[in-house]
């Protein structure tokens, strides 16, 4: 028995059994179960037993007419009718018959039945189907794996006929009441329970959630699979759906946000002020598209200057800085009160200078409208505002000045103490106090973990070489985000977190696939924030030899960085290397480095300099004595690794590229480990370092990357030939061995000469190497 819900694939594992048994020369029979002829004696076996079956006893005619030894298949057991149901009973115990049912409930209760549970597929295996064909979080969130519904919504898009006929035989036949039910939770879901209730009957509940169509979670009730509302909403009339829409707002006044949706899409009256207050709400959450939409209805309704500071903020997160900021001017010259006009241009400004660059701009805005007499609050977020910016143009030392200074002024509230926090972070993370930036993070009070603290905890934890705990962390915001993907800014961080740490784990495959979806902003300009994701893209694409698209990545991000931002500029600076390196300019990337780390250091970006002068290092540049500074000075362990590893490289000294490869390998920065290990093999290359050094290569997913090639030393032996062949056929290093009666030690010996004599980095590269 596949036992599963429409869809699951139960039918197609069925047919595919059948195919198989009957190459194996077993007789097989297929039945099929319909609602239609669930009520007729045998209907679902009329291909076996004739429908006038005209003796006393039908059942044990219809015993004698089946013959022994056959392998039944019937599709849709749950719909069989008692007769059919009785038959098959017999047939399995007492003549030797098969049975392969497919049913979305039991049919009946049978020890000797064996149970196939058949579910849908899980998020990673939902993700593998999809591919680049589409939204993977998107087509997950409608689809929640179901493989019939995902693969229809991949080919269509939309409710196609087929996906709607599947929706509409998983949700069966419905009663005017049970209809009215769920149509309400497709407009309303998630609801309370006990309104849900109020709102049908409590009949009407038991009933749906026995048929599984709705799913209660404690207190809140909502449809089990969310295809159900799609398709509700999809057919139901317009005025019904009004109804509805005004039904749940009377029912759930206390729920702003919703309920002003609702009044707003039943026509219903909605005040400015009730749409200030959604739209305020929706923008806590950073829900911008409602937000947005929230917004436009109030200046509709004349209340520009009252939702104008939200509306701003939502635009800058759209990415449409340009519209916020004419907007934001057109609304100031109606606002005739002077906290009107402050809460307006503190927005413009935050505008202007985090979304267009315009530092002299936001100044200007920022000094036309602050004087003394503002309320306390919006005086501080002013100060707040100058602060951050200070961080992106001043050097370190001197935003940590300002800060002392900040923080010794009186009657700070607990918000603006947070705030000033965060500054302290962000100099931290550009001064490569990495530990220092964790710590202060964790001190925070609870419920200040807004996506700034999201971006920064991240990096802090990357940066000081923490890149498992990075990782970690990462990837549970990142799942937490995917069921509620409104918070933007923190989604495109943590996914260039996660891209850097597969970049250093060698998997250049998964760190282009992450950047990509980090940089899908078509269509607009890119934002301060989006920096750090294009400069991940450079990197993943360099390191996957694709140096076209690292050019291209290093172009929109040059194009996207602002006088104004210095600092994060410096992202650009870093990544500018890899593209050069990709297309072959090594020693210009050494340079590029090099330069990054005189400007980094200038600003006091001590962080941004280690990992500068690295690079540098790694492109054959001697920086050991500065990293060997900063190491000293910073103290985390991830510059302590760059230290060794450019010591080792300048000196030629083996002992301290295995320090180097040791702290690498701890840190489980294999790709760093790889290439200090390359250095060493080539130095003094033994049995162990080299083995070692091939396992890591031959670990690594797609990496072409320019610090791991070594110099074609020789042609290759006839044995290194005709190993080199085996191993690009698909043979592993056992299977070769087996092959040429040598051992796997042996084997893996002979690739490390084969890449070292032709100058590749492992098998991936065979087959363009031999060519050759």
């Amino acid at each position: 028995m596949l036992l599963g819900a429409a869809g699951v694939g139960k039918s197609r594992l069925a047919a595919e059994a059948g195919t198989r048994l009957r190459r194996a020369g077993r007789g097989v029979r297929d039945c099929y179960a319909t609602v239609a002829a669930r009520n007729v004696p045998f209907g679902a076996l009329a291909g076996l037993v004739p429908a006038d079956l005209r003796g006393g006893n039908p059942l044990r005619e219809a015993v004698e007419l089946v013959p022994p030894g056959l392998v039944l298949t019937v599709d849709d057991a749950h719909l069989l009718d008692q007769a059919s149901i009785a038959l098959l009973q017999h047939l399995a115990r007492h003549r030797d018959t098969t049975l392969l049912l497919t049913a979305r409930t039991m049919p009946w209760d049978d020890d000797e039945l064996v149970r196939v549970e058949i579910g849908n597929l899980t998020r990673q295996e939902s993700d593998e189907l999809v591919g680049d064909r589409g939204d993977r979080a998107r087509l997950w969130a409608r689809s929640r794996g179901n493989p019939l519904y995902l693969t229809e919504l991949i080919r269509a898009g939309t409710l196609s006929p087929k996906l709607t006929e599947v929706i509409n035989a998983n949700l069966g036949a419905l009663d005017s009441g049970q209809r009215h039910a769920l149509e309400l939770l497709a407009y309303g879901e998630p609801l309370d329970l006990d309104v849900f209730a109020r709102l049908t009957t409590d009949d009407v509940v038991n009933e749906l959630e026995t048929r599984g169509l709705i799913a209660v979670h404690g207190a809140n009730v909502r449809l089990s699979h969310p295809m159900y509302g799609e398709l509700l909403r999809e057919t139901c009339p317009t005025r019904r759906a009004r109804a509805h829409r005004r039904a749940l707002a009377e029912a759930l006044p206390d729920d702003v946000v919703r309920s002003v949706i609702w009044r707003l899409d039943s026509d219903s009256l909605v005040s400015v002020d009730e749409l200030a207050r959604a739209a305020a709400q929706a923008w806590e959450v950073r829900d911008s598209a409602l937000t947005e939409r929230l917004c436009r209805a109030a200046v509709d309704r004349g209340g520009a200057v009252q939702v104008g500071p939200v509306l701003g903020s939502a635009l800058l997160y759209g990415r449409a800085a340009d519209e916020a900021d004419e907007v934001l001017a057109e609304i100031m010259t109606s606002a005739t009160d002077a906290v009107d006009l402050a809460q307006l241009g503190a927005c413009r400004a935050f505008n202007l200078f985090f979304g267009l660059g315009d530092r002299e701009g936001a100044d200007e805005v920022l000094d036309a409208v602050e004087h003394p007499d503002l309320p306390d609050e919006l005086r501080w977020r002013m100060r707040i505002m100058r602060l951050l910016w200070d961080g992106q143009c001043e050097r370190v030392d001197v935003t940590r000045a300002h800060l002392a200074g900040y923080f010794a002024l009186p009657d700070m509230p607990p918000w603006a103490t947070v705030a000033g926090e965060y500054v302290h972070v962000l100099c931290d993370l550009q001064g490569g106090r990495y530990a220092s930036g964790v710590d202060r993070l964790e001190a925070l009070p609870p419920g200040g973990f807004d996506d700034g603290y999201i971006r920064m905890r991240a990096l802090c934890l990357l940066n000081s070489g923490r890149i498992a705990d990075a990782f970690a962390y990462a990837t549970e915001v990142r799942a937490e985000l995917e069921e509620d993907p409104r918070n933007l800014y923190a989604e495109v961080a943590v996914i260039s977190v996660l891209s850097r740490c597969a970049q250093l784990r060698g998997d250049a495959a998964s760190a282009l696939e992450l950047a990509m979806s980090a940089t899908n902003f078509p269509g607009h300009r890119p934002i301060i924030s989006d920096l750090i994701a294009l400069c991940e893209l450079v990197r993943s694409a360099a390191l996957l030899g694709r140096a076209d698209l690292a050019a291209e990545a290093l172009h929109l991000a040059e194009t996207a960085r602002r006088p104004a931002w210095p600092i994060s500029g410096l992202q650009v600076d870093l990544a500018r290397p890899w593209a050069l390196a990709a297309a072959g300019m090594i020693e210009e990337a050494g340079a590029a480095a090099l330069a990054t780390s005189k400007v980094a250091q200038s600003y006091d970006a001590l962080g941004i300099e280690a990992a500068a002068l690295h690079d540098a290092a790694r492109f054959g540049v001697d920086t050991s004595v500065r990293l060997g500074e900063l190491a000293a000075d910073l103290g985390d362990p991830l510059t302590l690794a760059f230290a060794a590893h450019a010591l080792g490289r300048a000196r030629s000294d083996v002992a301290v590229l295995d320090d180097a490869v040791a702290r690498f390998d701890s840190l489980g920065v294999v790709l760093h480990a790889a290439e200090a290990l390359a250095e060493r093999v080539r130095l003094c290359g033994n049995g162990a370092a080299e083995h070692r050094l091939i396992t890591l290569l031959d670990g690594f997913s797609g990496v072409e990357l320019c610090t791991l090639r070594r110099r074609p030393a020789r042609r290759l032996t006839p044995r290194q030939l005709e190993v080199a062949r085996l191993a690009y056929a698909g043979m592993t290093s056992r299977e070769i061995a087996g092959q040429l009666n040598t051992s796997k030690r042996t084997v893996e010996n002979h690739l490390y000469a084969v890449y070292t004599a032709l100058g590749i980095n492992g098998r991936a590269e065979l087959g363009a190497a031999l060519a050759t």
